[in-house]
């Protein structure tokens, strides 16, 4: 066993000393140094790559070879080394390759960014990540010039509105065609039609399209503004496009595995400074009833009533009160207080007292949690990706009842 272990050592120290180091610079015709250009050794998986100044340094056994070097917007070239010899500054020599920026218009469709009829604004999957919001489209705002985005205001999940180059109609929709991977999609309000006991609408935001799609399975957004858009997707892109490619899976050994999570925790700022020397009503008194007038001063909205912490007794809206059918309910419950005849069963008056912080309490600390989870391969038949994005948020306001 010592002596299969001794010639195993032996091996390996030969194997390294074996090994050439060559260092060279890489210029271009600018006498500029090349960064980030691929040295290959011809016919091996030796490889180098040049530094912020141009230089690279590649391990190799052999004294005689040839490598290649690479690099985006130049020429490929190749240099043939002999005896161990390699320049010690490499020109990369023929005319430099010009990169045009290619916009993704539609599915399968690339064009150049001034072939295009309408104005292009592109942004990586990185500017929608650094901060990830509920909604994709409010990761747009301070993103595009000219794009105008309205938070939802009716709490978690809401919908958001986004404008390109303002109103283009008094009537109608105004806002862009949604787009992802060639096909168009439902960008509008889902919202209840519920009626409450009034008559009246009592309207429920439940977000829109554009909050079911997850940033971090998105490559890019391209935002094409003005009416040339109609020329790609017909008349629904008239008030321009947001165009949304996804990631595909990318040819590598094995499986491609991503991750990210994300926690932002909301907490209210500030509320405005209410007085809390007054109570409700109006001239110093006040007394509920059923909050239409047949009380005192109980039929409008004001907040000059009796003075507080007096040590009156005053009936209010949640002072306790007997239901019709015997049990116990607040004086605002007017429905359940209602007996046979049409009166109203007595209402318990309570301590008129301030509460100054019944507006802070209303309040906690809100949590977003948001996860995903993503595997993607690709080969000579074909790419696949399949993610999972988990979205959990706990408001920041409760409801007690």
């Amino acid at each position: 066993m010592k002596i299969t272990i001794t010639y195993l050592l032996l091996l390996i120290v030969v194997f390294v000393n074996g090994q050439n180091v060559y260092t060279s610079k890489v210029m271009d015709s600018n006498n500029d140094p090349v960064v980030g250009a691929t040295v290959n050794e011809n016919g091996t998986d030796h490889y180098a790559f040049t530094n912020d100044e141009g230089i690279f340094s590649l391990e190799t056994g052999s004294t005689n070879f040839k490598i290649t070097i690479t690099s985006i917007g130049l020429s490929v070239m190749e240099v043939v080394v002999v005896d161990g010899k390699l320049p010690e500054v490499i020109l990369l020599e023929g005319s430099s390759v010009k990169l045009d920026e290619v916009v993704v218009t539609a599915l399968g469709i690339q064009r150049e960014r001034q072939s295009l009829s309408s104005a292009v604004a592109k942004i990586d999957s990185k500017a929608l990540t650094d901060v990830p919001l509920t909604n994709v489209v409010n990761s747009l705002a301070g993103q595009v010039a000219g794009v105008q985005i309205t938070n939802g205001s009716s709490g978690v999940g809401s919908s958001s509105r986004i404008i390109i180059r303002g109103e283009n109609s008094l009537s109608g929709n105004n806002q862009p065609l949604f787009v992802v991977d060639g096909v168009p999609i439902s960008n509008d309000l889902v919202a209840s039609d519920l009626i409450n006991d009034g008559g009246n609408m009592q309207e429920v935001d439940f977000g829109n399209g554009s909050a079911e799609l997850s940033p971090d399975d998105m490559a890019s957004i391209s935002v094409l503004k003005g009416p040339g858009s109609a020329a790609i997707y017909g008349t629904r892109a008239a008030n321009g496009v947001i165009l949304i490619t996804t990631k595909r899976g990318r040819q590598k050994k094995g499986l491609g595995i991503s991750t990210s999570n994300s926690m932002t925790f909301d907490k209210l700022l500030t509320l405005p400074d209410y007085q809390d020397v007054y109570g409700g009503g109006s001239n110093g008194t006040y007394s509920f009833q059923y909050g239409t007038g047949a009380g005192m001063n109980d039929g409008g909205i004001s907040s000059y009533g009796p003075k507080l912490d007096e040590g009156l007794l005053v009936k209010q809206f949640d002072s306790p009160s007997v239901g019709a059918n015997g049990s116990i309910v607040r004086g605002g419950d007017v429905i359940a207080r209602t007996l046979a005849n049409g009166s109203f069963t007595e209402i318990t008056p309570t301590p008129w007292i301030s509460r100054p912080d019944n507006v802070r309490n209303f309040f906690e600390t809100g949590v977003t949690s948001q996860n995903n989870f993503a595997i993607s391969s690709a080969g000579d038949n074909g790419s696949l990706r399949v993610s999972y994005s988990n979205l959990r948020i706990k408001a920041f306001y409760q409801i007690q009842t």
